[in-house]
């Protein structure tokens, strides 16, 4: 069984809770946004790599492990990941940029590092990770999937959800596509027919999977931290019966209560936060 967890976002509190409760699993894979916005980033990016979890770089991790190399900028960056920095932080609104520059100076140099190198994408066996979509380096950063729907739909006229997905995971070179960035729990599973005159038989199906398992830091789905679990099929090519509650199965998503109020002490216990960011924080916990 695999775990799965995306957007930490530097809360302590969610992130042990998670820990507590997956238990005994093979191997942990997080989506990115380790830091940003929470009031403990060294402390989860060393909770991340104590437990040689798998990690692709979120967009927060990237501008946060390189601001002060942003700010002090003189002209446009010749390096590519410094311009893929810059066009990150550029477009965050004021409290995000705000949290930005108090996380990078918070993070240890090896922390800082940590992140900075992070891998925009990952591939474990028959899955791969992004943080936002599959595209370019930006798309991997930056890119909701329901803009990239938005967007695809609009060049291309009626375009349903399923159309959309079939043609994303035509570009990923894996059965399971692992996405973060929303902090709502998702998933979603799409038959694909390497034979069209084949497609009554069931067994003949071959399908891809997009998971995405929400925030642990940041849920936009309630105030508990989710993560979800995969258990990959034996036998992902050839099944004597393929249906979506059978597939259902393996894929689930759960919620775990944190000490929500304790992370929100720390927020605004943390000295350099103006009035409304220390609020909207705490409101988005």
């Amino acid at each position: 069984m695999i775990t799965l967890l995306s957007d930490i976002h530097g809360n302590l509190e969610a992130l042990t809770a998670v820990l507590e409760d997956m238990g005994r699993t093979d191997h942990i894979l997080c989506a990115g946004d380790i830091v940003g916005y929470g009031p403990n980033p060294n402390e989860c990016c060393d909770l991340v790599r104590e437990h040689d979890m798998v990690a692709v770089q979120g967009n927060h991790d990237l501008a946060c492990a390189c601001y002060g190399e942003v700010a002090s900028l003189d002209g446009e960056p010749s390096d590519e990941r410094l311009k893929l920095a810059k066009a990150t932080i550029d477009e965050m609104n004021e409290i995000a940029r705000e949290c930005t520059a108090w996380t990078h100076e918070q993070l240890t140099d090896e922390n800082r590092e940590y992140l900075k190198n992070l891998p925009l994408t990952q591939r474990e066996e028959d899955l791969q990770m992004v943080h936002g979509s599959v595209g370019s380096d930006y798309e991997k950063l930056n890119t909701y999937l329901d803009e990239k729907f938005a967007s695809s739909a609009g060049e291309g006229g009626e375009m349903t959800p399923d159309e959309f997905y079939r043609q994303l995971l035509d570009t990923v070179d894996a059965k399971v596509l692992v996405v973060g960035h929303t902090h709502i729990p998702s998933k979603g599973y799409f038959f694909k027919h390497n034979y069209p005159i084949l497609s009554i038989l069931p067994f003949f199906a071959t399908e891809s999977w997009v998971v995405n398992p929400g925030s642990v830091g940041q849920p936009r789905s309630g105030h508990d931290a989710t993560y979800a679990t995969v258990s990959m099929p034996l036998f992902p090519y050839l099944r004597l019966q393929a249906s979506f509650r059978y597939l259902a199965k393996r894929v689930k998503h759960y919620s775990v209560p944190y000490d929500r109020e304790k992370t929100v002490q720390k927020i605004e216990d943390t000295p350099g936060f103006n009035d409304k960011t220390t609020f909207m924080l705490s409101r988005w916990l």
